[in-house]
Order: structure tokens, then C-alpha cells, then sequence
């Protein structure tokens, strides 16, 4: 060792002895076994991703729309034969030509799922 450290070493002895050691009181492992016990009762509110009023909503919702449909009948023609369907754009694929390979395919998909899982994870491990 270099002399500048050996100072610093006996510097550091010197007061370590003059400080001593320090022991903690005889109720000191109860206190922080009391505290432990305390942090262990005490659970986070569990709420539903749904709550009640809003599946209350979508019952309502879908109960309505049968009891339209019950009571006011189409007849012999169906919905879906009332769109005008010949009336929609058609787009022009931008990526018709593009050809990926299959790893780049496994990247993308991999990399999607990531930045799909960050919401999730951020809400779980910060709150």
C-alpha cells in the first residue's frame, strides 16, 4: 500500500475505536418484527378492470338491441343487405410488392409484443 492510504486507514481505525460500537435495545428485534407484520396486513385495494355499473352498461346495451330487434322485425331482407357495400373505397396495398424474410417477420412480432407488454408492466411495477 501507498503511504497516503495507509493513512487513510489508520485514520479511518482511529475513529472507528473512538466512536465504538453501538448496540441496539433489547426490544429492538420485536419492533422490527412488528413493523414486518404491520407492512404483511396491509394489501392493496383489488379493484376490477370492469367495474359493475359498466358491465350494468353492455347488459343494458345488448338486452336493448334484442328488444329492438324482437319487436320491430326486418322482414325477409337482412341488415346486411341494405349496405350499400358497392359504395366503399378501395384502397391500394402500399406493401404489395414488399417481400420480408422470415426472421425479420419474427423480429417485428417479437419486438410488437415488447412495446405491447411496456403498459403493463410499467402499471404493475411503479404503482
Amino acid at each position: 500500500m501507498d503511504k497516503q492510504s495507509e493513512k487513510f486507514e489508520k485514520l479511518t481505525q482511529k475513529w472507528v475505536s473512538e466512536a465504538g460500537v453501538e448496540q441496539p435495545s433489547s426490544s429492538f428485534v420485536s419492533n422490527v418484527m412488528q413493523a414486518v407484520e404491520q407492512r404483511a396486513k396491509m394489501q392493496k385495494e383489488v379493484r376490477p378492470l370492469v367495474s359493475k355499473r359498466a358491465w350494468m352498461g353492455v347488459a343494458a346495451f345488448i338486452v336493448g338491441v334484442a328488444a329492438l330487434f324482437y319487436f320491430f322485425p326486418t322482414g325477409d331482407t337482412s341488415y346486411l343487405e341494405k349496405l350499400p357495400l358497392n359504395e366503399i373505397p378501395q384502397f391500394n396495398n402500399p406493401f404489395k410488392g414488399l417481400e420480408v424474410s422470415k426472421p425479420m417477420v419474427y423480429a417485428i412480432g417479437f419486438l410488437a409484443l415488447f412495446l405491447v407488454q411496456i403498459p403493463f408492466l410499467r402499471r404493475r411495477f411503479i404503482n
